[in-house]
C-alpha cells in the first residue's frame, strides 16, 4: 500500500510519459510479487491447517505450559499475550468473569490477571474468585488485577491521595523474588490507577 501511494504520487508530480511507463511497470511487478507470495503462503499454511493459522502443536511443540489471561478490561491485554507467546508459551485471553469450574476445566499452569480501568469498589467491576488461589498454580496480578486479587483475599484497597497517571519511576526492593530477576533496580514505567493496596497485605 505504501509503495503504491508513492508511485501514485510520483505519477501526479511528474507526468512525463517515460516516468509514467517506468512507474507503471514497477507497480505491476510489485503487484505480481505480492500475489505470488500470498498464494504461496496461503497454500503452504492451509495445507496444514484449514484456517491458515498454526495449530497448537506446531506453534507450541512442548505444550507443557498453558497460561490463562483473565482480562479485566486492560488496553494492554493483547500485548501481555504477545509477550507470553514470544516466550513460546501457549496462552489464551478470556473474560475475568469466568467461573472457577471453567478455569479448572481449562487446566492452566499459570494465570495472569490483567489491569483495567475500574476500581474494585465500582459496581459491576471484575471480581476475582478467591478459589483461584487454591489451585496451587502461580498467579500474576497486574495493576487492577493485583488490586482485585488482594481485595478478594481480604486485603484493604483504598483510594490513593493522588491518582498516578503517566510516566512514573518504579523501584524494585531488594530481595530474592525470581519474578524480578534481570529487572533493573529502577525502571521507568507507565501508571494509570487511583487505588492502592495498603501495607501489611500478604
Amino acid at each position: 500500500f505504501i509503495l503504491e501511494t508513492i508511485i501514485n504520487w510520483c505519477l501526479i508530480s511528474n507526468p512525463s510519459p517515460h516516468v509514467k511507463l517506468c512507474l507503471k511497470k514497477i507497480n505491476s511487478v510489485l503487484v505480481e510479487i505480492v500475489k505470488r507470495d500470498w498464494r504461496s503462503t496461503w497454500s503452504s499454511s492451509s495445507s496444514a491447517v484449514p484456517s491458515g493459522r498454526p495449530d497448537r502443536e506446531t506453534a507450541y511443540p512442548s505444550m507443557t505450559s498453558r497460561i490463562l489471561i483473565l482480562d479485566c478490561g486492560s488496553q494492554f491485554t493483547q500485548l501481555i499475550a504477545r509477550r507470553v507467546r514470544e516466550a513460546h508459551v501457549y496462552c489464551e485471553i478470556h473474560p475475568a468473569g469466568k467461573s472457577l469450574q471453567w478455569v479448572k476445566d481449562w487446566q492452566p499452569t499459570g494465570i495472569i490477571l490483567s489491569g483495567g480501568p475500574a476500581s474494585v469498589y465500582d459496581q459491576g467491576s471484575p471480581q476475582i474468585d478467591p478459589g483461584l488461589f487454591q489451585l496451587g498454580i502461580p498467579i500474576l496480578g497486574i495493576c487492577y488485577g493485583m488490586q482485585a486479587a488482594c481485595h478478594s483475599l481480604g486485603a484493604e484497597v483504598k483510594r490513593a491521595d493522588h491518582r498516578e497517571f503517566g510516566r512514573t519511576e518504579m523501584t524494585v526492593l531488594p530481595g530474592e523474588d525470581p519474578l524480578f530477576k534481570g529487572v533493573r533496580p529502577s525502571s521507568v514505567v507507565w501508571m494509570s490507577h487511583g487505588d492502592q493496596v495498603m501495607p501489611g497485605a500478604d
